[in-house]
């Protein structure tokens, strides 16, 4: 009787492990799998969540090894070595109590761009490994390049969301030994750890949507799913001059995530433009790590890193950028905006105090007293907002020996 082994009739449980890079459509395809999630599994195909609900940057973050401190670290509460530990066995074991319930489902896909950007030495990558590699018998990390110009120009619009000045001094500061651009440096680095046999290299000038190249790579029938949003996230120069202008004042810059929200609500007819000229002295810089990449990768050729040369040969705009006439009076504006939004705030908060007390809720009206107190420490003796500040002091010295 013929026996047969049921190690090697298993099926193999693989990942596609997507590490952007960044401005590629990354956010594209995170929310398209994410959105067919339920559908894609009943297609065996599973998006997890426990990583992130849509983008899986807490896998990042558990391979840098190190807390860092930004909003994601922030919203996750970590700001500790403990609550980074925390962190990671919280991470870990979530990710395997939903790798367990879905064992079934024989291809995963994980994406996060951060994996490009944020892991820069070697160890991170292998940190990656070791979280994944005793779960999926094969994995195939997917990386989606685009010329070096190309992407600083789109990361433009990322960095003034980010509350980063853009201007022709901010592009000089891009180079060739940044682990961003440097797509030799990132390949081998991932080479090391996974084999380059694992490492599948798509290029962005053949095709520009992962989402689309991973439809047909994994056979996934589109027919009853949520169709692809291509969102542009590009900002018309002009907006990023006028930020310019708020970023030049340290008070706007604390208020800096109350502005970002109103970017994306601005229109973008005209895109920055950095000129011919600036964009082949932009590209130039990786010629050699490039030749070095595409020398080592079958699958790359010399025209796949080279832009298209005809989108920049247009009158460039970036020097407008440097132009702030306008940076005094309205910065002036903003911060008076602020100043009278929290002028109101207070105000309300006060009366928020007062009708407390009326009701003999002495907790709440502590409560909005100690708002009204601290949004009044925030604005200053300035003669413009002088009277009415005062006259709020006024108002909380009473309230202040009423709520004791």
């Amino acid at each position: 009787m013929y026996h047969c082994n049921i190690s090697l009739i298993k099926t193999l449980m693989k990942l596609i492990l997507h590490i952007g890079t960044a401005k590629t459509g990354t956010t594209t395809l995170q929310h398209w799998f994410a959105s067919n999630r339920e559908s894609l599994r009943a297609q065996g195909i599973y998006y997890p969540k426990s990583l992130g609900k849509v983008n899986h940057r807490k896998l990042s973050v558990f391979a840098m090894n190190r807390a860092i401190s930004d909003r994601y670290s922030h919203q996750n509460k970590i700001s500790s070595v403990e609550d980074y530990q925390n962190f990671k066995s919280n991470s870990t074991q979530d990710f395997e109590q939903e790798y367990a319930e879905n064992s079934d489902i024989k291809t995963w896909v994980i994406s996060n761009e951060h994996l490009h950007s944020r892991l820069t030495k070697i160890e991170m990558v292998k940190q990656v490994k070791q979280f994944l590699s005793d779960k999926f018998e094969e994995i195939e990390v997917l990386v989606h390049l685009r010329p070096q110009v190309d992407l600083a120009v789109s990361l433009a619009s990322t960095a003034i969301r980010a509350g980063k000045a853009v201007n022709y001094r901010w592009f000089s500061k891009q180079k060739e030994s940044d682990y961003y651009y440097n797509y030799n440096q990132l390949i081998e680095k991932w080479e090391t750890i996974f084999s380059d046999k694992n490492i599948t290299i798509l290029p962005f000038k053949i095709n520009s949507c992962m989402t689309s190249f991973l439809i047909h790579k994994l056979d996934i029938e589109t027919n009853n799913l949520m169709p692809i949003y291509r969102k542009n996230e590009a900002i018309d120069w002009r907006t990023m001059a006028v930020f310019n202008i708020i970023l030049e004042s340290q008070e706007n810059k604390k208020e800096w995530q109350k502005y970002k929200k109103f970017i994306n609500n601005l229109p973008c007819t005209e895109k920055l433009s950095i000129g011919l000229d600036m964009a082949q002295e932009f590209q130039s810089q990786f010629k050699a790590s490039n030749s070095r990449l595409i020398h080592r990768r079958q699958e790359l050729n010399s025209d796949d890193l080279t832009p298209d040369w005809n989108k920049y040969d247009v009158p460039a705009n970036l020097h407008y950028l440097d132009h702030l006439v306008f940076t005094e009076p309205l910065n002036a504006l903003v911060m008076g905006l602020n100043w009278e939004i929290k002028l109101e705030k207070c105000n309300t908060k006060l009366a928020e105090c007062e009708a407390a007390l009326a009701q003999n809720q002495l907790k709440k009206a502590r409560l909005f007293l100690e708002k009204a107190k601290k949004i009044v420490s925030q604005l200053p003796e300035d003669e413009r907002i002088g009277r009415r500040l005062q006259q709020l002091k006024k108002r909380i010295e009473p309230l202040a020996k009423e709520v004791q």
